[in-house]
């Protein structure tokens, strides 16, 4: 087989990035990562090839062990896909089997709901975790057709939930897949939360983005 030279460059990264995490693990401390899937029927025209799959399985395989994740997809409602665990062998195993689930039978999109579900613990859980978010969305906060009730829980998102989770000490990484996604929404939760916001335009940049993601999640920050 041959290999690229954009394959060649890509391939390195991931194992420059392997490296920088195992040289990190012994002295930082663990993570306790959320990743929230969007898997709203919009999903079918800007991740067509469901490459949402495989960038989840990417990461699930960059993740030092003995740290703590989960995956929720959502659209109307909400979906726990892989249980919150500790990463070890057989979480990674589920995460990478039950990824084959994901792709784009929902309607709505509940950000609300998903981001609400998936942190209902942090309140009581313990502070040597490092928490964050992993949010990737297509679209706009869509809880129903009548438009103020999708306002309404905008709403509540910034003026509630995003305070309530940044007081965890958490912060909120996004995703922002297409030009109809709330780019603002998602900035804001971000800029709030002291995390980082991309902007996807294509699916196919998909894995870069959620490599960079790990580049922030998986170890702490640079002195």
């Amino acid at each position: 087989m041959i290999v690229s030279k954009r394959q060649l460059i890509f391939i390195s990264f991931v194992f420059i990035s392997l490296f920088a995490a195992c040289l990190s693990a012994a002295e930082a401390e663990k993570s306790d990562t959320r990743i929230l899937i969007d898997i709203s029927g919009s999903m079918k025209q800007n991740d067509p090839r469901n490459l949402r799959r495989s960038a989840l399985r990417l990461l699930v395989g960059l993740m030092p062990q003995g740290n703590r994740a989960g995956v929720w997809t959502f659209a109307q409602y909400t979906n726990m896909l892989v249980p919150l665990g500790v990463i070890n062998d057989s979480w990674k195993k589920k995460a990478r089997r039950v990824s084959e689930r994901i792709s784009s039978p929902g309607q709505f999109t509940n950000i609300e709901d998903v981001m609400k579900r998936a942190t209902a613990d942090w309140q009581d859980s313990s502070a040597d975790y490092r928490k964050n978010i992993i949010l990737l969305t297509d679209g706009m906060v869509d809880v129903s057709k009548d438009k103020k009730r999708n306002e309404a829980s905008r709403q509540r998102i910034l003026e509630e939930l995003a305070p309530d989770i940044k007081a965890s000490g958490a912060r909120i990484h996004t995703i922002a897949l297409s030009d109809r996604a709330d780019h603002d929404l998602m900035q804001a939760l971000s800029e709030m939360t002291g995390g980082w916001y991309e902007q996807v335009n294509s699916a196919d940049e998909l894995q870069r983005v959620f490599l960079r993601m790990f580049e922030k999640v998986g170890k702490p920050d640079s002195v």
